[in-house]
């Protein structure tokens, strides 16, 4: 990393830091397992002073998430045991978020992608928001990492990322949705396009922003 860039870089990563601490203070869990194993986890945080104590963290999230996929998995019948489990997966969804996060505290934006990923792929389909709002959190490691290591093989990993968001961006009123997510496909599209010969990729990039124009008046 650059020496001009270090002081910035520590300072994001402290503030990545207390954000999650505060958000899981704040989550709100029904299963007490799942709120021990969270509770344990910011214990941990809060006082974290070595890799090992991320790891136990990390760990503690994944049972976290695995005890709420497991209680979701097992409600099917009537609609409020449905709207039950689609609580359980959200719950889920959201401390897998957590885990990205905490990767990118450790600067690893490859395993953030990963989780944020991860997450939009637990909630339901018809949850477009939650499903787009991970993406594009996976969009943006993607994109940090590409920054940072000047490597355009995540930047289409990014493009790759948006295209699934694309394929969420389906059902009623998710227009803002779409519009916003043809502005990021520009964005996108733009930057790779610096790093291109030629000029296809910034015509795509064109195309991108004025399609998102079309609802964004």
């Amino acid at each position: 990393m650059p020496t001009e860039k270090l002081l910035l870089t520590l300072a994001e990563i402290a503030q990545r830091h207390h954000d999650i601490l505060q958000r899981l203070s704040a989550l709100d869990f029904e299963d007490p397992v799942t709120k021990a194993a969270i509770d344990e986890a910011g214990t941990i945080l809060s006082r974290a002073d070595s890799m090992a104590a991320y790891d136990r963290a990390d760990a503690l999230l994944a049972d976290a998430e695995a005890s709420d996929m497991l209680a979701s998995g097992k409600r099917r019948l009537s609609n409020e045991a449905q709207e039950a489990a689609r609580r359980k997966r959200r719950s889920a969804a959201a401390t897998r978020t957590e885990r990205g996060e905490w990767s990118l505290t450790r600067l690893d934006y490859l395993q953030a992608a990963q989780h944020f990923k991860a997450a939009a792929e637990i909630v339901a389909v018809d949850e477009i928001e939650l499903r787009v709002g991970y993406l594009n959190r996976c969009a943006a490691a993607l994109d940090q990492y590409g920054d940072e290591k000047g490597d355009t093989r995540s930047w289409h990993r990014r493009l790759v990322s948006i295209e699934r968001v694309f394929a969420s961006c389906r059902g009623p009123n998710s227009s803002p949705t779409w519009a916003r997510t043809q502005n990021d496909l520009g964005n996108a599209l733009a930057k790779l396009g610096g790093r291109e010969s030629g000029t296809a990729r910034l015509e795509e990039a064109v195309a991108a922003y004025r399609e998102a124009l079309k609802e964004r008046t």
